[in-house]
C-alpha cells in the first residue's frame, strides 16, 4: 500500500472530510491510484529523518486525477 505523509493538523482535516484538496510540488507518475494510505505525523518528514513512529492512519483516499491548484481552491485545501 503506498501512503502519503501529512503533518497532524492536515490529518485531522483529511479524515474529517472538511480538507479535500491536497497541495504538492510533485505529481504522480501514473494514475489513479486506488487506496492510499493518509498517515498523520506529529512533524514534516525529510529525507534525513525520514520516519515518525507516532504516525497513523487517518484515512484511505483514491486520486483519480492531477491539476494545477488554483487560489480559489484555498478553502478546499484548508490554506489561506
Amino acid at each position: 500500500m503506498k501512503a502519503l505523509s501529512v503533518v497532524e493538523k492536515a490529518g485531522k482535516l483529511i479524515s474529517s472530510g472538511e480538507k479535500t484538496l491536497e497541495i504538492r510540488k510533485w505529481k504522480l507518475e501514473q494514475l489513479p491510484l486506488k487506496n492510499l494510505a493518509i498517515v498523520q505525523n506529529k512533524r514534516r518528514l525529510t529525507k534525513t529523518d525520514p520516519v515518525d513512529p507516532e504516525g497513523h492512519i487517518v484515512a484511505i483516499a483514491d486520486v483519480n486525477h492531477i491539476r494545477r491548484w488554483t487560489p480559489q481552491e484555498a478553502k478546499a485545501a484548508c490554506s489561506k
